[in-house]
């Protein structure tokens, strides 16, 4: 993405003056906001590295930039070339400035940049970088034109900055932390409690088992480098763990620690039906039931808040969804009302009380029978395809016309699973009378989140602050629990601001937040004479369920290791997602990539069933060698290394592989089935 700005403002220092300090980052960096510290390239004239503070909210490290001048024209203009990196992407950047006589003696100052932004997590973020930025560029703005005054307030201004001490860093904060957590010294006397940010309730803070010694951890040192002979020590070694002392003393918060009578809790009725319209809804017995405070439909959630953001391109970014039902249910589970109550027990209680006339509607559960739009699950969206591409390399027909074996391979399925994290979503929210929003949740992605959040809501990034402390597990589901985080923080809004908290059941997460199912179709193989795979075709159907939280991103992220471990060229993949009437699928372990390499060792065991190899040997003859690396794919990615063949033996002498296939043939004779499978992956 990209960002522009510009502006003007004029100072009291002549224009020569002025431009000799524009021009030397020297004499103006250390009055900026976020300047840490910087020193010259010294294989570069003109070229600086300039470490910066840089953060949002509480968290906050230094960036490393690195910046040149260019297109010096004194005393009337310049400009810098910069870049650097960022979590998540990097960054370039072009800052230039026009300098003119001022009526007053002083210069008229006029300013551009242009800022662009790479990356995945970044560029996903998107708006909400542009109002960091702009806050950012106006601190550095308004810090430049303070400044420069006069000659004289400008130096000392300088002098000033260079003899504060630096702030400490955030890698800084966490060592500390850890010498004072782990070291010898008595750590500091733990408070009676422990109240979180937004006013919340206290949360457990005193260890299970108070007579549990403190424990010292000794530095790791640097990262471990395995030799390429695979023969290093620390395979099969017992390994310092770094942050579990607190967490098996006690000490761990999580989003269920937050706890008060002063916490209102939120739940739901969900459909039993996979697809079915909604009739009436009666939440009368529930409202009197004593304790319960508010319900919330779908029609009053959506009267307050704008639908979810859909990443896809028309039509379906047509859909609308916003976390609960409206007219009518399209997975079983999906909530339809909110319910707020004292306590979580009381809302169990009128979840029974709600009374919901369905009419069931016909079902698509099948991801063939989903492509065709016999059913249409969304009419705004007018088909069930939500993603449709093909990936076409290298020169597949050529490689079919030359093939000494062409086997066609039946229908594969790659299930739905569940991570099962010990820890299920939750989410405790208050809604300010300001009209400020403080959630502490465990979403697996913050920033991407609160992006989501603001546009649901009506409200701006800067109005939400998020924070996520200790998470019982991800694997990536909690990645999409931004629904009912979201749905959380309604509820406070519609109960005047009390705190509300949401976790979520053990059955809820088992029936909503699974990981992705394939389905593949119409594969042929292309083999040469020698057993060696020469190309590939096939057609993919990725089922994304009945709401799209985080998809169409599972059609792309497949592609990057589009051939496996193998060292294949020629593949034509037709590649689609639909909705189906089941949960929304969530990334999971493996995202997307997972099913792909799957597929591809399947073809693997059945190429080589078919011609009679073993397995092994089939992978062997197959696998990107180790003197081919770096290896480019066929579709531009990098494998910048990997001995496959190396490991594959390493495994088959650790677990006895010969010892194994005598016992396999042994208890074939005998009439029982002994199974020994092969997994190759790259991630």
């Amino acid at each position: 993405m990209e960002m522009k700005f510009d502006g003007n403002f004029e100072v009291g220092i002549p224009r020569a003056e002025t431009f000799a300090l524009l021009s030397d980052p020297n004499k103006f960096m250390p009055v900026l906001p976020m300047y840490h510290s910087m020193a010259a390239k010294e294989s570069e004239p003109n070229t600086s590295i300039v470490k910066l503070k840089i953060g949002i909210g509480k968290v906050h490290g230094i960036a490393t930039t690195e910046i040149a001048l260019q297109d010096n024209q004194a005393p009337e203009k310049a400009s810098y070339v910069g870049k650097g990196n960022v979590m998540g992407g990097a960054y370039n950047m072009v800052v230039g400035f026009n300098l003119e006589d001022a009526a007053n003696g002083g210069t008229r100052i006029n300013w551009h940049g242009t800022t662009q932004i790479h990356g995945r997590i970044l560029s996903i973020a998107g708006g909400g970088l542009s109002g960091i930025a702009e806050k950012e560029i106006t601190r550095v703005i308004g810090s430049l034109q303070a400044a420069l005054v006069s000659r004289e307030h400008f130096e000392a201004v300088v002098r000033q900055a260079q003899a504060a001490p630096a702030a400490e860093g955030f890698i800084a904060r966490v060592a500390r932390f850890f010498r004072e957590l782990f070291g010898s010294a008595p750590a500091p006397a733990a408070p009676a409690a422990v109240v979180d940010d937004a006013g919340t309730a206290p949360a457990r803070t005193e260890p299970l088992r108070k007579d549990l010694p403190r424990g010292v951890v000794a530095p790791m040192g640097s990262s471990i480098q395995v030799d390429s002979d695979g023969s290093k020590q620390w395979t099969g070694q017992r390994l310092r763990r770094k942050e579990d002392e607190r967490l098996v003393r006690g000490l761990g918060r999580y989003v269920d620690d937050y706890v008060g009578s002063h916490i209102a809790h939120v739940g739901y009725v969900t459909s039993p039906y996979a697809h079915a319209k909604i009739l009436a809804i009666d939440v009368s017995a529930a409202e009197a039931l004593p304790g319960v405070i508010c319900t919330l439909t779908g029609k009053q959630v959506a009267a307050q808040t704008t639908a979810f953001m859909q990443i896809g391109a028309e039509p379906s970014a047509n859909l609308k969804d916003y976390g609960i039902a409206q007219d009518k249910v399209v997975y079983p589970g999906e909530p339809v009302v909110l319910i707020v109550a004292e306590t979580a027990r009381l809302v169990e209680d009128a979840v029974q009380l709600v009374t919901v006339d369905y009419e069931p509607l016909p079902v698509v559960l099948k991801s063939e029978d989903a492509a065709t739009d016999a059913v249409i699950l969304h009419p705004e969206v007018g088909t069930n395809v939500s993603f449709a591409g093909v990936w076409d390399h290298g020169d597949v027909d050529k490689a079919f016309a030359e093939a000494a074996h062409v086997f066609d391979i039946g229908r594969l399925h790659f299930h739905r699973f569940a991570s099962t994290p010990i820890e299920t979503s939750g989410a405790v929210a208050t809604w300010s009378p300001r009209g400020e929003v403080d959630i502490v949740c465990n979403n697996g992605l913050p920033g991407v989140t609160v992006q989501m959040l603001a546009a649901f809501l009506n409200v701006s990034t800067e109005q939400i602050r998020m924070k996520s402390e200790d998470v019982g597990g991800n694997f990536g589901t909690k990645t999409v629990n931004h629904t009912y985080i979201a749905l959380a923080a309604v509820a406070s809004r519609a109960i005047g601001g009390r705190t509300v908290k949401w976790v979520e059941t053990r059955t809820e997460n088992l029936a909503c937040f699974h990981g992705g199912e394939r389905t593949f179709l119409d594969t042929r193989v292309a083999l040469d004479a020698d057993g060696v795979i020469t190309a590939i075709r096939s057609r993919h159907l990725d089922d994304a369920g009945g709401l799209l939280r985080y998809e169409p991103l599972g059609c792309s992220i497949w592609s990057q290791v589009y051939n496996a471990n193998y060292r294949l060229r020629n593949m034509h993949i037709e590649f689609s997602q639909v909705m189906s009437n089941k949960a929304p699928c969530t990334p999971n372990r493996g995202y997307s990539r997972m099913q792909h390499i799957w597929f591809m060792e399947r073809v693997i065991d059945i190429c080589a069933h078919e011609l009679g190899l073993p397995a092994d040997e089939m992978r062997a003859k197959n696998y990107i060698r180790s003197d081919e690396m770096p290896y480019t794919t066929p579709n531009g990615n990098v494998y910048d290394s990997g001995d496959y063949a190396l490991m594959l033996n390493k495994a088959k002498e650790l677990i006895g592989w010969d010892e194994w296939k005598r016992k396999q043939t042994e208890a074939r004779a005998e009439g029982r089935l002994l199974g020994i499978g092969i997994g190759s992956t790259v991630d």
